[in-house]
């Protein structure tokens, strides 16, 4: 993907988003992936079904983009939208994303 896209990015593993996100707000870190306690659904007869629990996913960014195999067609925006920024700073930014299905994710969660 660094290649592909002519990104110079790297992976810092951290333990939980509360880490990443304090080091953007410090200006440690221009970016990260984090999310917002996902929750899993069952998937039964190829619908979706009740919640497992909530989890984490974690590892290498472009190791887990490589490992998406199949995009759902229901995206749906956020009412109300979210921020993004550093350093006292925010812009406007949607909040959104289709179901997706990772192939070889790590998850871990209570």
């Amino acid at each position: 993907m660094k290649q592909k896209f002519n990104l110079d990015i790297t992976h810092v593993p951290y333990k939980s988003s509360p880490q990443s996100v304090s080091d953007i707000v410090a200006g440690h870190v221009n970016m990260a992936f984090a999310e917002a306690g996902l929750s899993l659904p069952m998937i039964r007869d190829g619908k979706l079904a009740e919640p497992l629990r909530g989890t984490t996913l974690s590892g290498n960014l472009f190791t887990t983009l490589e490992n998406i195999d199949m995009i759902g067609n229901d995206l749906v925006w956020a009412e109300g939208g979210g921020t993004c920024g550093k350093g006292g700073q925010s812009a406007p930014v949607g909040q959104g994303s289709p179901y997706i299905r990772i192939q070889n994710a790590l998850l871990g969660g209570k």
